[in-house]
């Protein structure tokens, strides 16, 4: 029996076969993933793996599916530059109906996807139908961007508290924490938690020691004092239970602020919307509902 040496054609075919295979099903996962502050805030996994780590396949593949076509080409380059000279000595050198053809497809596609035209507009808006599905409930909602890296005292300076009482609001929650400076993810990592669970969990032990909210919501007399811990930016797209969550309220508390003032605001209804409906500012709303509608 003949021993045959190591062939690096059949490797090669074989390599971009693969990774063709690689790369078809991460590129689907990736489709289909939550956005990334979703991801992140949720540690959404599938098959063991993070988003990022789905990525990072995608990319290693594509790049490894370069290569192995440019050695693919570099094995097989005397029969390619045979098969293109016998062409080229048998027929002219127009391009068959089926090039020119494939190339316009493709030109077609680019532009179309660019444009964002139909149908391919199409695919985008499914995709992101298909990354938001993972977000149904405002709970799972970042409070702001990429929380899950922020540290406990960012958090009670964005809620407005105490970096101590959130500190003590985690423990009350039965979180192990190792002071201001602890990062929600290392939290959630070593109380096998999602950095969605400590948030949750900080939610319900502020509850139990504020049930009014913070004490700077409860001493609050104007607009601006509102706009001091609340600011002005992002606020017009967050929702009323998002709101809620930041003032350390009970959905239904600021639901029924803001049905005493006339205004029918579900939980995922989006402060902005309510403001344009209601002639209003997004900052003055969150005041009316918070101070009465006299709030100056």
């Amino acid at each position: 029996m003949v021993r045959q040496g190591f062939s690096y054609r059949g490797f090669t075919s074989l390599l971009v076969l693969a990774n063709f295979v690689v790369m078809s099903v991460t590129g689907i996962v990736l489709y289909v993933v939550p956005s990334g502050r979703v991801a992140n805030w949720l540690d959404w996994t599938f098959l063991s793996l993070a988003k990022d780590d789905w990525a990072a396949i995608h990319i290693s593949s594509s790049l490894i599916f370069v290569v192995a076509g440019v050695l693919h080409l570099v094995n097989n380059w005397k029969p390619f530059v045979h098969h293109v000279r016998e062409r080229m000595a048998r027929h002219s050198v127009r391009p068959k109906k089926e090039a020119v053809a494939a190339f316009v497809g493709m030109v077609l596609i680019v532009a179309g996807t660019i444009a964002d035209l139909p149908p391919f507009s199409y695919l985008m808006q499914l995709n992101e139908a298909a990354k938001g599905m993972w977000s149904l409930q405002v709970s799972e909602e970042p409070p702001f961007s990429r929380a899950e890296e922020a540290t406990l005292a960012l958090v009670a300076a964005r809620t407005g508290r105490s970096p101590e009482a959130v500190v003590a609001a985690l423990g009350e929650a039965g979180l192990t924490v190792q002071g201001p400076n602890d990062v929600i993810r290392a939290i959630a990592d070593r109380n096998d938690l999602s950095p969605a669970g400590v948030y949750a969990r900080l939610q319900q032990g502020l509850a139990s020691t504020e049930p009014s909210g913070p004490a700077w919501l409860q001493e609050a007399r104007t607009v601006d004092d509102i706009k001091l811990h609340l600011g002005d930016s992002g606020l017009g797209r967050k929702t009323v239970g998002q709101i809620a969550q930041e003032l350390g309220l009970a959905p239904a508390d600021l639901q029924a602020r803001f049905a005493a003032l006339g205004i029918h605001a579900a939980q995922d209804a989006r402060l902005r919307e309510l403001a344009e409906v209601n002639g209003m500012g997004t900052t003055d709303l969150i005041a009316a509902a918070l101070l009465g509608p006299n709030a100056r």
